[in-house]
């Protein structure tokens, strides 16, 4: 609902609390004009008056808290997106690490790959390619080694 239209609706129940209060005022007062009866029309009145009074005074502050609210979430927004562009960063520079390791290397294990990859699927996630495409491409074609046999490769050993 826009501004106007939650206007319109708020000054609608406050017409319709202060013209029952009016009519109850007026019934009470036609139907017995006794002093005691008279006393039920006003206070009848009286608190329509300031049940509208208290409308009226809560929409100003409604808008308020409406645009105190806007704020603060533009505030959240903001730095929403700066921790999302430090989070691209540092998935960004890890993944070109680790992709100039294991090219320089010329292979990589199934753990590094799926690991890589991930990483990778995460950093898309963000909204963000870029030249890391071309370092999936590249590893792709990287023998994969399993983890017994890496662990060997890099020890020297022949187990």
């Amino acid at each position: 609902m826009d501004d106007r239209a939650a206007w319109r609706d708020s000054a609608l129940k406050i017409l319709v609390w202060s013209a029952t209060g009016a009519g109850a005022y007026a019934v009470t007062w036609a139907g017995n004009p006794r002093q005691d009866t008279q006393l039920v029309a006003w206070a009848l009145l009286l608190a329509c008056a300031v049940a509208a009074t208290v409308g009226i005074t809560s929409l100003g502050h409604r808008r308020e808290e409406r645009d105190e609210m806007a704020r603060r979430m533009d505030a959240q927004d903001a730095k929403l997106d700066l921790l999302t562009t430090a989070l691209q960063c540092n998935i960004r520079s890890d993944l070109a690490h680790r992709a100039e390791k294991y090219l320089h290397r010329g292979w990589l294990t199934v753990e590094e790959h799926k690991s890589w990859s991930d990483a990778y699927g995460a950093y898309s996630e963000l909204g963000l390619n870029g030249y890391m495409s071309s370092y999936m491409q590249r590893l792709d074609a990287l023998p994969l080694k399993e983890l017994d046999e890496a662990i060997g490769k890099e020890t020297g050993g022949t187990e």
